[in-house]
């Protein structure tokens, strides 16, 4: 039997909030959005209030989403315990803050749910991690998965420091995909061909490199061993970008400095 409509109350609705705005909207869940954000939002909303203390006084909802900066998360979070109930699950998708602080600031709610999302949610091809901060009832469970659901792949963790790993390796990752095409582009482009064809190519080659890897289940060992043929094209070039492990080493260096900066944030 589908779940009857529920509330939710979207607290910020910059890039992350849009993006699962869209992927609920599209999903065409049993939802009625209320979003507390500055300016106006046009579209898959219900209501809209500029500020916090703006919505009715008498009104709670089953789901809030904490999606605002981080910097401002603590003043924009002020006075929102009034609109929580006692299973209100509230989601935050904010990095830095911990369970134990948003607790805090919701005087004591619970539960809390940290989630790590990353940019492809908007298009429901998205990976994201969460934690709990402690066991959600069947509902509250069922709610969780239909969200996290709608914008893509979503991995329950058992530690609330992984959600720094998972900051580093997925939240930032795209950034990582996207320098990626950029840097193989620009070498097309230095070889002669023209922008659009060396940018076309380099998205394409990157996107279906993924998709290939998800749907044959390969690990990138065995993939590598595929189209590295002895003696080929492919082969040379990664011998340059594994000689002494230097694009690993860097990539490393760069997903273990964005942890340890995700982790000092918090």
């Amino acid at each position: 039997m589908p779940e009857k409509r529920y509330s939710i109350l979207l607290l910020g609705c910059g890039h992350m909030g849009n993006a699962m705005l869209r992927s609920w909207r599209q999903h065409d869940l049993p939802i009625t959005v209320n979003v507390v954000k500055p300016t106006p939002i046009r579209e898959g909303i219900d209501h809209y209030a500029p500020r916090l203390d703006a919505l009715p006084d008498t009104q709670t909802y089953d789901v809030v989403i904490l999606a605002t900066p981080p910097q401002i998360a603590d003043k924009a979070m002020a006075g929102l315990s009034n609109y929580l109930h006692a299973e209100t699950l509230v989601i935050s998708v904010m990095a830095g803050k911990t369970l134990a602080h948003l607790n805090t600031m919701l005087g004591g709610h619970d539960p809390i749910v940290r989630v790590m999302p990353n940019m492809p949610s908007s298009l429901g091809q998205g990976i994201c991690g969460y934690v709990t901060s402690s066991t959600l009832n069947a509902v509250q469970q069922s709610r969780l998965d239909t969200l996290l659901h709608a914008t893509g792949v979503a991995i329950a963790l058992q530690h609330e420091d992984k959600i720094n790993i998972v900051t580093a390796l997925s939240g930032s990752g795209p950034a990582y995909a996207f320098l990626l095409i950029k840097a193989m582009a620009d070498a097309g482009v230095a070889l002669g061909l023209k922008d659009e064809q060396a940018r076309l190519l380099a998205m394409h080659t990157v996107a279906g490199a993924g998709q290939y890897a998800l749907q044959t289940g390969q690990s990138a060992e065995e993939l590598l061993s595929k189209i590295a043929i002895k003696g080929g094209t492919t082969e040379a070039a990664l011998k340059v970008l594994n000689t002494d492990d230097a694009f690993g080493d860097l990539l490393n260096t760069a997903i273990r400095r964005a942890y340890t900066h995700a982790k000092e944030s918090g």
